[in-house]
């Protein structure tokens, strides 16, 4: 049966109230797509941000849809979909209604120690007939700019002087490299959850992978993207991303990704101990998340 579109106050309201729904999707027990659970060993924690929030709306779209409030919802239905279907924790930048900066949401993945960063947001356009879906990660040149900035910052150094002194500081020569595998891990990411989500929801459009200076992903110090998950102003996307079905396959989409991901970091692993002639280094076992 087809769900009748939200307004904008119940999707507000659902928001709201996300701790309740968002943990109990009405997905069976064992999803079709995981009929055992997902044993990740490297991509083990991930922090999904709802993009937006409080007196920032987002976009606004057909059937009064207010951004915010879409991804709350679709945010919180996947986060209980991967605890449910693997051992990777979840945890989210907000629960409710409410304004974060947009630097803050990089910096509780990283107070957090996450592997991967995911903030959500729906697309939108003055063009209706746009529609698909979009994973962004962080544009090299960007990624260089915020360390220079933190070395800036965190050692009292001029404007003028950051860029040149980078190179010679240990804050610099550490936070460079932290970055720089911040931002590959980025690229393995994003091209992991194009893969994930185009098999996830196989009736989408995938619109590609692609880079930008997103304020949203400065500063962190993990994989981070941006997921699209649709326009919300084209017609007939717009609406059935308040669907059910929709939220079910998005999910599926990411969980397919991360285990992707934990595939490619795995083999990467394995390459760096055949080169040095040794072992991979295994990760000590976490104790299963608290439902």
């Amino acid at each position: 049966m087809r769900t009748l579109p939200l307004s904008a106050t119940l999707l507000t309201l659902t928001a709201l109230a996300l701790p309740c729904l968002g943990a109990t999707p009405s997905s069976p027990k064992r999803d079709r797509l995981f009929p055992k659970p997902v044993q990740n060993q490297h991509i083990r924690h991930i922090v999904i941000d709802p993009g937006h929030g409080g007196d920032n709306l987002g976009a606004l779209g057909y059937h009064a849809t207010q951004e915010k409030a879409l991804t709350l919802e679709v945010s919180g239905f996947i986060t209980a979909f991967i605890q449910r279907h693997s051992n990777i924790r979840v945890s989210m930048t907000r629960h409710v209604d409410r304004a974060i900066a947009l630097r803050e949401r990089p910096r509780q993945a990283n107070a957090l120690k996450a592997d991967a960063l995911i903030s959500l947001h729906c697309n939108a356009s003055p063009n209706p007939k746009i529609h698909g879906m979009e994973v962004w990660f962080l544009d090299a040149n960007a990624s260089a700019g915020v360390v220079h900035e933190f070395v800036r910052r965190e050692e009292g150094l001029p404007k003028q002087g950051a860029a040149a002194a980078l190179p010679w500081t240990v804050g610099g020569i550490l936070s460079e490299m932290r970055y720089a595998a911040a931002h590959k891990r980025s690229q393995i990411l994003a091209h992991s959850l194009g893969k994930g989500l185009k098999r996830g929801r196989p009736g989408a459009r995938f619109r590609g992978v692609r880079q930008a200076p997103l304020g949203v992903l400065k500063e962190a110090l993990m994989a981070a993207v941006v997921l699209e998950i649709g326009y919300i102003t084209h017609p007939q996307e717009g609406l059935a991303l308040l669907e059910h079905q929709a939220h079910l396959e998005l999910a599926r989409g990411v969980l397919l990704g991360l285990v992707e991901m934990d595939r490619v970091v795995a083999q990467q692993e394995r390459g760096r101990a055949t080169a040095v002639g040794g072992p991979p280094a295994k990760r000590t076992p976490q104790p299963a998340p608290s439902r």
